[in-house]
């Protein structure tokens, strides 16, 4: 604790508080001055809470000093991590609430300050729902947001500029290299030059037809560019045209059969229904609008309230009410026997007034439906800018339909095929499966027969022969194949050496002459 008051004088005495304390002097401050000490830190963050706390309210104090540190988003030490001990002590000026304040803000001075500043921008405001839903609150609500939006991101860009700007040195550093590059740049062309002059033979010839060579080729470029932007105007104005087009088609196709007395029909019927909208059930609505804003206003104007008020609201609710009820029941003993047929009108005007505004109220949303609709309307038609449209003619549709058709009777006869198949594979597994029954049921049969002539498992054995009968026989022909491999081997091996017998036999007899004259 004595290295952050070291650390709180040594900042408090330095640029720009000046305070000239000691650690004795800061330990005996009073809790109004220390809490002055931290609103003096506060101000230099923001300025507007430049204020003397003598000719301030200590609630007002503390509202504005704990709004503020949530903007700094300071996050009290608290020893159970409850936040009104921490309020009260910073209320009452307690030193252990205060100092670490003080060390946190004198530690993040610079960062504090931009924070602050973007807190007045950033922070939103709370309104509640009740009130948003208003028109006119929430169109402004929205509004408020993308002005928050656009704050962001232009405070971003700026940042981003501040950071990559280079200093000044960097600045004349990389002027007095661009200086440097564009003098040798000028003695490679006075070099140019001059090796133009001494070698090239009418060089001022040569230097008008190069320029004029590289102006026709910008004029070029130019003229290619200009094609392009030629060919893509022309591209929208003929997608115009097409649209333009359809609409005239559609508008003929609405207005076939259209006669002048059923427009002015209709017109007149807009008319009644715009002429109820204007002078009734706008009037009404902004009427209401208005009295809902008196009453939130008053509200909000009127202090809080105890339950000693409800209380008493209740009562004079409730005082009211019985009021009512008896001025009814007076009045209905005072009705006359000929009002009956003027409160049935009434009824009846009532009813009629309900349905207008409902129907005025349907037709408002029904034009509302109808508006978004056009406008999806129009996004899909945007969207299909460039597209074929031949598909979308009454006649476009044909080909595809007939293909769409013969698929579909080839799929309905591929489908029968597959039903016929399934019914037949059905139908040989229920017959194998019948004819693995009766198998079962004959070897039953065939064992009690055995079991009878006393010959139980003859069968059995009898199957056992006929595989090992099988058996046999492939080992037979194994062996048949073995021995004629063999006698063929044989046969080879005597051919070659009847061979190998006769190519011997001349040089064995003059082997022998040999000998006979040795």
């Amino acid at each position: 604790m004595s290295e952050d008051m070291k650390f709180i004088v040594e900042k408090l005495n330095g640029e720009p508080f000046n305070r000239k304390l000691n650690l004795i002097s800061f330990d005996a401050l009073e809790p109004l001055q220390l809490l002055q000490v931290l609103n003096d830190v506060l101000s230099e963050i923001d300025a507007q809470h430049k204020v003397d706390l003598r000719d301030e309210a200590p609630e007002d104090t503390a509202v504005r000093m704990f709004s503020f540190l949530r903007v700094l988003k300071y996050k009290p030490k608290t020893e159970q991590g409850s936040l009104n001990t921490f309020r009260v002590g910073l209320v009452q000026g307690d030193k252990l609430i205060v100092h670490p304040v003080l060390c946190w803000l004198l530690q993040r001075m610079s960062d504090l300050k931009k924070r602050a500043y973007l807190g007045r921008f950033l922070v939103k405001i709370d309104v509640p729902l009740e009130i948003l839903q208003d028109d006119l609150v929430q169109s402004t609500f929205g509004t408020y947001e993308s002005l928050l939006a656009e704050f962001k991101d232009a405070h971003k860009a700026t940042e981003r500029i501040k950071s990559s700007s280079g200093t000044a040195s960097e600045v004349r550093k990389d002027i007095a290299t661009m200086e440097e590059e564009r003098r040798q740049i000028r003695g490679r062309i006075q070099r140019q030059k001059k090796k133009v002059h001494d070698n090239v033979p009418n060089h001022e010839v040569a230097l008008v037809s190069a320029t004029a060579r590289r102006q026709e080729q910008e004029r070029e470029r130019e003229l290619a560019e200009q094609k392009v932007d030629q060919k893509n105007q022309l591209l929208h104005i003929e997608q115009r045209f097409q649209r333009a087009r359809k609409q005239l088609r559609e508008l003929q196709t609405a207005n076939m059969g259209c006669t002048a007395e059923a427009l002015i029909q209709q017109l007149e019927e807009e008319n009644i229904g715009n002429a109820y909208t204007v002078k009734e059930k706008l009037p009404k609505e902004l009427e209401s609008r208005r009295q809902l804003r008196d009453t939130l206003k008053q509200v909000v104007d009127e202090p809080a309230l105890t339950q000693d008020d409800f209380d008493a609201l209740e009562s004079k609710l409730r005082s009211t009410s019985e009021s009512c009820q008896k001025i009814h029941e007076m009045r209905m003993q005072k009705q006359k026997p000929g009002d009956d047929k003027l409160s049935l009108f009434r009824q009846q005007a009532a009813v009629v007034s309900r349905k207008k505004a409902s129907a005025a109220q349907t037709l408002a949303e029904r034009r509302d439906e109808i508006g978004s609709l056009e406008q999806e309307l129009e996004e899909k038609k945007s969207k299909l800018d460039g597209v074929d449209k031949s598909f979308f003619e009454p006649n476009g549709m044909m080909p595809l339909m007939t293909k769409v058709r013969n698929e579909h009777d080839v799929m309905r006869m591929k489908k029968r095929e597959i039903q016929a198949v399934q019914s037949e594979n059905g139908i040989r597994e229920r017959t194998l499966d019948l004819l693995k029954e009766y198998e079962e049921t004959l070897k039953l049969e065939v064992a009690q027969v055995e079991e009878e002539h006393g010959t139980a498992g003859i069968r059995t054995t009898q199957s056992k022969m006929e595989k090992v009968s099988s058996k046999k026989t492939d080992i037979d022909e194994k062996k048949e194949r073995l021995l004629k491999e063999m006698s063929v081997m044989a046969e080879e091996m005597k051919r070659i050496t009847t061979d190998k017998k006769d190519k011997l036999t001349p040089l064995l007899a003059s082997v022998r002459s040999l000998r006979a004259e040795t």
